[in-house]
């Protein structure tokens, strides 16, 4: 992974952490600094398949973050872990 394409995808869990309700692609995509749906989308795919969020493509506003999954610094590292 590269370091840009993480920074990306912090982004997009710090703006799902700060709503109120699932937003929309759209709403991700200017939030998190992206040109377009399409550029964001490959970024959702990644954090579901690390299970980092829930999300159905083929519905609106269906992005939330998993309640097992919590961002944070362990051992000087910043990353993704399931808390114990």
């Amino acid at each position: 992974m590269s370091a840009r394409g993480e920074a990306r995808r912090d982004r997009i869990v710090d703006y799902l952490r700060r709503t109120a309700g699932p937003p929309s692609v759209r709403e991700i995509t200017d939030a998190a600094g992206f040109n377009s749906t399409g550029s964001v989308e490959p970024h959702l795919a990644i954090l579901r398949s690390r299970g980092i969020i829930e999300w159905n493509g083929n519905l609106t506003r269906t992005i939330r973050l998993t309640e097992h999954r919590v961002a944070g610094v362990v051992d000087g590292r910043a990353g993704w872990w399931t808390p114990a």
